[in-house]
């Protein structure tokens, strides 16, 4: 069952009363979770309330749906929202599970909402700009498996840093053909390939738009 949510900039966000994901955590023992957001494009003239662009109606979904037991995705939560609210503000919306770990991608990017979250009490796993302001502290080493899929694992801080500044991991994923891909959490004791399969994770909110779109 879903109930609607009204919030200033949004049009609505809708929250699963009967916390079905929350039931049934990840097998690695925590409650997980997956945010994106996707453009849905409507006809001008019969929904001209979507302001978006100047030929297009639209407007931006923000989801997030947990990952449960055999890469299921029940959707957790999701809104509606105009073009002009940031990836970041939904994220103050849907992160409301103390421990749990939220994997999203790297245009929620922004440091001071990374902070925010370790905080705050929260992990996540999500990717970084290959320009991203990284201060490298340790290099830590690889194991003999590790060295067939990562380039480097690094405590890192981000960002301006301050005295109190959160300290990341980053790892750097070899990606063939491919300029490598760089991952980061706060969770600093997570192993490099759990955080590489998190973050693979995301890939079933990716099909879950897609066949809502279908």
């Amino acid at each position: 069952m879903f109930k609607a949510r009204f919030s200033k900039g949004n049009f609505c966000s809708v929250i699963e009363t009967g916390a079905l994901a929350r039931a049934q955590p990840h097998q690695t023992g925590r409650n997980l979770y997956l945010i994106d957001s996707k453009t849905l494009y409507l006809p001008r003239g019969k929904y001209d309330w979507a302001t978006f662009r100047k030929s297009k109606a639209g407007v931006i979904v923000h989801l997030i749906a947990a990952l449960v037991a055999d890469h299921q995705v029940p959707p957790e939560a999701f809104s509606l929202a105009p073009d002009s609210v940031s990836n970041q503000q939904e994220m103050d919306v849907f992160l409301n599970q103390l421990a749990a770990l939220y994997v999203f991608d790297r245009g929620h990017l922004n440091y001071k909402c990374f902070e925010r979250i370790h905080f705050d009490g929260y992990f996540f796993v999500s990717r970084i700009k290959k320009k991203s302001n990284v201060l490298m502290l340790q290099e830590n080493p690889l194991t003999s498996e590790e060295n067939d899929t990562f380039l480097s694992a690094q405590t890192v801080l981000m960002g301006s840093p301050s005295p109190e500044a959160v300290r990341y991991r980053v790892i750097t994923v070899k990606r063939p053909w491919k300029e490598p891909l760089k991952l980061t959490t706060n969770h600093i004791q997570m192993p490099a390939l759990e955080v590489a399969e998190l973050y693979q994770a995301r890939w079933q909110i990716k099909l879950l738009f897609k066949n809502i779109r279908n």
